[in-house]
């Protein structure tokens, strides 16, 4: 330690001197300001070199399939040291773009590029360990920051938003028979896109029902995901029939969403969609979560197309079966602590699934409203008492017939199931990354069922669930279960 150099430095400031070359050098466009060193008098300035003595002369054949060479001449003597490289060749410029255009989207980042299996999988193929050996140039990663951005720029030059989804529509979706955004309706008060391929439309048309469920985390605020979806029992398999995206919750918004997107499937089906107890065939119901402005914004769908105009309530009794799924979270909200007993009141509270006359369901509700101490219960009945409400809950107190009724799944779990799996390309997404995250899902779901359909190709090799391979499964648990409390007996 040089301790008579720090004394006078403390005592008598930093001597005034030059300090020693560090020799940094980068390239032009790294916009460095300062070297990064710490010398005696702080960081060194960088200065950008412009002339350097030496020039170039290029020896171009004039057939170069005959001679394929060129000659490089140089002349003088250079003044710097040699730089690091820093440009990445043509070749392995394309080469890295290449490998991001099939993954890129507006949210992929640095990070999630190199931990692709894509990146990985490139340079297995070439022989390489890192980016890094494939060019020593991309030890930088702002390089691969600029190239991402570029790209980004050029396949979404109209952002993330409706903009975005526009040119994507006008890039990609200009045939019908192809096309998966099919109408972007945009006003001052909202903006609504309505998602669905051909043959999903066809397969809709074919069902007697559906299930519809409101997706809120997938997309950025204030962007929600309405998906319809289906359970096909011969294939085993859950199919996503459309989505309709929305930047405002209304009944009037779902009216229009919905009206326009069973317009587009009429269109393309080339046959009307019909209501069984408006039309005396086609749907006889749908299964939804238990919203009151979906609910609502459907049955002003229905009242749109019904020529004889009756009342909301009349299409809410006679379509909706409400999900169980949510009927029990609500239930077990109501009751949290409490025992899941059956003479308990989530018990009781259960037992409005059962009731058989509408009588019956009335009276069990003003018992809990009037018997039941705990104040969230009673708020819980008091909202089941609605006629919609009870329509949707109890087949007695609705107009759709038993045998319609047991037609409609008890829950909207299919069209749930399909929404988590949607989570699989994140949260909280953008439209454009949404929208494009569905394009591909959508498109798997309706190749493995035509790959079913026409080829007996299931999508996973597992039995359908029937009622005695359902029953074989459970005995085979129960065995297991006996088994090892004998052995650890």
């Amino acid at each position: 330690v040089d301790v008579d150099y720090l004394f006078n430095m403390f005592h008598n400031r930093i001597p005034e001197f030059a300090s020693p070359i560090c020799n940094v050098v980068e390239p032009r466009n790294a916009r460095i300001k300062k070297c990064g060193i710490e010398h005696p008098t702080g960081q060194g300035s960088m200065k950008q070199h412009k002339t350097c003595s030496v020039t170039f002369d290029v020896v171009i054949p004039a057939n170069l399939e005959h001679n394929p060479y060129a000659v490089l001449i140089m002349f003088g003597t250079h003044n710097h040291i040699p730089p690091p490289p820093h440009v990445t060749r043509m070749q392995q410029l394309q080469d890295i773009k290449n490998v991001l255009h099939p993954i890129l989207t507006p949210q992929l980042t640095r990070a999630q590029f190199l931990n692709s299996t894509q990146l990985a999988a490139f340079l297995h193929l070439k022989g390489y360990q890192s980016i890094e050996d494939f060019s020593i140039t991309f030890a930088n990663k702002n390089r691969l920051d600029r190239i991402i951005t570029k790209e980004k720029l050029i396949m979404f030059p109209y952002g993330t938003g409706v903009g975005g989804v526009m040119y994507q529509q006008r890039q990609k979706d200009q045939f019908p028979e192809s096309a998966y955004i099919r109408r972007i309706i945009s006003s001052a008060s909202a903006t609504i896109i309505i998602c669905i391929f051909d043959s999903a439309a066809k397969i809709l048309a074919d069902q007697e029902t559906f299930q519809m469920d409101m997706s809120y985390a997938r997309c950025e605020s204030p962007w929600k995901e309405l998906l319809l979806a289906i359970f096909h029992r011969s294939s085993g398999k859950l199919i996503s029939l459309g989505r309709i995206f929305t930047d405002k919750e209304s009944p009037e918004i779902y009216q229009i969403g919905l009206t326009a997107f069973f317009g587009i499937c009429s269109e393309r089906v080339g046959r009307p969609i019909q209501w069984h107890h408006i039309h005396k065939q086609g749907f006889v119901g749908v299964t939804v979560d238990m919203d009151n402005k979906q609910a609502k914004g459907f049955a002003l769908y229905l009242q749109s197309i019904d020529p004889h105009k009756r009342s909301l309530d009349f299409h809410i009794q006679s379509t909706l079966r409400f999900c169980v799924a949510h009927f029990k979270r609500g239930v077990e909200k109501a009751t949290i602590g409490e025992t899941r007993e059956q003479d308990s009141s989530y018990g009781r509270m259960m037992q409005l699934l059962d009731c058989q006359t509408r009588d019956e369901y009335q009276q069990l509700v003003e018992l809990l409203i009037t018997q039941e101490t705990r104040e969230s219960v009673q708020n819980w009945a008091i909202d089941k008492r609605s006629v919609n409400t009870a329509s949707g809950i109890a087949q007695c107190c609705s107009r759709i017939p038993k045998h319609n009724w047991n037609k409609l799944e008890s829950t909207s779990n299919s069209a749930e199931q399909q929404g988590n799996k949607s989570y699989r390309s994140g949260k909280g997404l953008s439209l454009l990354a949404a929208v494009t995250a569905s394009r591909k899902m959508d498109l798997q779901d309706l190749r493995e069922y035509d790959a079913y359909d026409r080829y007996g190709i299931r999508h996973a090799y597992r039995e359908k669930s029937t009622i005695q391979a359902r029953f074989s499964q459970s005995r085979s648990r129960e065995m297991r279960t006996f088994s090892h409390l004998i052995l650890n007996l």
